[in-house]
């Protein structure tokens, strides 16, 4: 019964997906100014070669972007976007499409690119700390259209992609020359919800990732288009939560997320109820904040437990699915990051030896419990979770 569930489950929600053949290929279109065509690597060389005589005439102040270079230290890192020379700047966007055609290349039967590589924009972030050390990095953020290949599995997941090119520890090496420590191309994917996201959902979960941190000596800098997807509202009530179009597919991720764990962790002999969603509660991430920068949002849903050796009695239990960075959009569309991979938190079944990912009282469970250090983050929560 269980497996006809879990099966019936992860079917609904991976409906419109098709198989992923053995090899992805790239398709090659003609782009617009702000775009790439991702399969062009030969083709975007070639343009640079081509082009090499005439940077060298606009570049008037001499100073480049060394790729090969390395650099004197971290006490010379850039600590603002602007510090770099405009010169230096288009250069590292010129080598960051190089870097993700690259990556695409190794990544051949991962992603279907279907469209042309959309400029986004950059994040700059600069850390100073005492304990960890200085440090920097620039992002230039693409998004395109296509699917990604699932791990170990025939499906595929499709709409828009999101890649970028990271460069490390940002300095100049020398009056006329910039580098960088280490350099290499990713794609974005906290956002792990099986169901297709368009491009402003996506990039606002990205700018919560990057650009929300209030970490101490931690500052960001997003330009070049990306600053536009720091205009979120983070979620702060349980009913707006409950009447968005998007609750039903969180409700399904939620519980494709506790049969995927009880799949995996729990004996032949445990049973479980299907999962139905009970209540939800609302956390901001500081609490010397009103309401913060970022919330997270955190489903709980109820289930009976029991053992056909007879080793527990049938219990009811509460498990919790957390959703971090929940937060509307500036088209008001409803997003966040990433889901934890399994339930939050742990107790044992009654009296037994048996330890579970889930809580018989409300009073008991990981945020919600007096002594937590995370009650009085707590912005709103249903009424059944009140005690």
């Amino acid at each position: 019964m269980k497996r006809v569930l879990v099966s019936c489950l992860i079917a609904a929600m991976f409906t419109g997906l098709v198989a992923c053949g053995d090899n992805a290929s790239s398709e090659n279109t003609t782009g617009s100014e702000s775009s790439v065509t991702a399969d062009s690597g030969a083709d975007v060389e070639s343009q640079a070669d081509s082009g090499e005589e005439d940077k060298a005439k606009d570049n008037k102040s001499g100073v480049h972007y060394d790729k090969d270079a390395k650099i004197p230290g971290l006490d010379y890192l850039v600590k603002s976007y602007s510090e770099i020379p405009d010169e230096v700047k288009e250069e590292f966007k010129e080598d960051s499409l190089n870097i993700i055609q690259q990556y695409l290349e190794e990544t051949n039967n991962t992603y279907e690119i279907d469209g042309d590589l959309k400029y986004e924009g950059y994040y700059f972030q600069h850390v100073e700390s005492k304990t960890t050390g200085n440090s920097n990095q620039i992002l230039y953020v693409y998004t395109t259209t296509g699917s990604r290949c699932e791990v170990n599995s025939t499906d595929k997941t499709e709409g828009t992609l999101c890649f970028y090119a990271r460069y490390g520890n940002v300095c100049p090496v020398d009056e006329h020359t910039y580098g960088c420590a280490d350099k290499k191309g990713l794609e974005y994917f906290d956002y792990v919800a099986k169901y297709e996201i368009d491009e402003e959902r996506l990039m606002t979960s990205m700018f919560i990732k990057e650009g929300a941190s209030t970490t101490p000596g931690y500052t960001q800098e997003a330009g070049d288009g990306m600053e536009k997807y720091g205009n979120y509202t983070p979620l702060t009530k349980v009913a707006d939560l409950e009447k968005d179009p998007s609750f039903e597919d969180m409700k399904a991720v939620g519980v494709a997320t506790i049969d995927q764990y009880m799949e995996n962790e729990m004996e032949d002999n445990i049973k479980y109820t299907a999962p139905e969603y009970y209540g939800a509660y609302i956390m901001k991430h500081d609490k010397d904040e009103d309401v913060g920068k970022v919330t997270s949002s955190y489903l709980v849903f109820k289930s009976v437990i029991s053992d056909t050796e007879g080793l527990i009695d049938d219990t009811e239990v509460l498990f919790t699915i957390s959703f971090s960075g929940t937060s509307y959009t500036e088209n008001g569309e409803l997003t966040y990051g990433m889901v934890s991979s399994d339930p939050v938190g742990q107790s044992e079944l009654g009296d037994s030896a048996y330890v579970i990912r889930a809580y018989e009282k409300v009073e008991d469970m990981y945020h919600l419990r007096e002594a937590s250090q995370t009650l009085d983050r707590i912005i709103d929560r249903s009424e059944v979770l009140n005690y």
